[in-house]
């Protein structure tokens, strides 16, 4: 069942990228600069954004969630969701390096991210730099974020407009 717009705050879902790269940094210090972010969820794997946040110098707990629909505040805990539609591990990865998990698992959470928010449970998606030679790696034959959107959405053909 998807929660009505008007039950409930929107949903913003924060990717990840791949976690060699510099998106698990940017996605912690928007969570630390952001307060105005209500209700953010984070898409990626809760241990690598563990180590992003205490990197920021960010003090909050991480509650992995197995789904991206809005649930009640932990008894008012602050901290953060995230969630993991992934089963490619990437804990281990070091910064730095072309992976192709880390392309795999990129393109896994870009994929259940967009079809969660076809499905009304996100109400907005911000993606981190994918890193394009992992994409590839994991054999994953498209450019980037457009044509894995483009895929998930059904679409045909896609264009990237920048404004």
């Amino acid at each position: 069942m998807t929660d009505s717009p008007d039950s409930r705050q929107p949903r913003l879902a924060l990717l990840m990228g791949d976690v060699a790269g510099v998106g698990p940094e940017l996605v912690a210090r928007v969570v630390a600069t952001c307060e105005d972010i209500s209700n953010p969820l984070v898409v990626g794997h809760p241990d690598v954004l563990a180590r992003a946040l205490d990197l920021v110098g960010l003090e909050r707990t991480v509650h992995p969630v197995d789904s991206p629909r809005v649930t009640p505040r932990r008894s008012g805990l602050p901290g953060i969701d995230c969630w993991n539609p992934s089963t490619t591990d990437v804990a281990d990865i070091p910064a730095a390096v072309v992976d192709a998990r880390c392309g795999r698992a990129a393109a896994d959470w870009l994929q259940a991210t967009a079809l969660a928010a076809l499905d009304g449970h996100i109400d907005a998606l911000v993606t981190a730099p994918l890193n394009k030679t992992a994409l590839a790696a994991a054999g994953i034959d498209v450019p980037g974020h457009t044509e894995l959107l483009a895929d998930a959405c059904g679409c045909d053909s896609v264009a990237m407009m920048l404004y």
